[in-house]
Formats: structure tokens, sequence, C-alpha cells
């Protein structure tokens, strides 16, 4: 364990050649996440226009009791396979 007189607070000196390059570097990571938050804003966005299509369309007779929906099944399943290849 250091003595308290010889604590260095943790810190060094760069010059700017170094600095420019860390810079860069963190341009280069930014513009990476910049893409992937771009790739999951995209995938959202569809995966919410077919959500609220399903929901408008569940919601178009609330007067009726039952929902007539032959081969659901089939459609219900091309539904979840979209939604998984998101």
């Amino acid at each position: 364990m250091a003595k308290d007189d010889e604590w260095d607070f943790g810190f060094s000196f760069v010059d700017e050649d170094e600095l420019r390059v860390m810079e860069r570097k963190l341009e280069q990571q930014n513009q990476v996440i910049q893409e992937e938050a771009l790739t999951y804003q995209q995938k959202y966005d569809k995966l919410h226009k077919m959500i609220m299509i399903l929901l408008k369309n569940l919601l178009q007779e609330p007067t009726k009791n039952y929902i007539f929906w032959p081969d659901r099944t089939k459609d219900v399943e091309e539904f979840i396979k979209k939604i998984n290849t998101l």
C-alpha cells in the first residue's frame, strides 16, 4: 500500500499526437455504435409496425364476441417466423 504522500492521483500526460490517435479511435467506435443503433432502430420500427397492424385489426369490431379466423395456425406461425427473422 502506498503512503499518502506517494499518491499520484492516477493521471498521466499525453501529447497532441497521442490525443489525436485517441480521438480517431473514439470516432471510429462512435461510428460503429451509431450504425448498430440504426440497425436496431430499423428492426424495432419494423416490429412495431407489424404488431400495430395486428392490434388494429383486433380492435375493428369490439362488439362481436368471437373472431372468425380460419387457418389462423398457419398465419400465426408465419407471423412468428417474420418476428424471429428480425
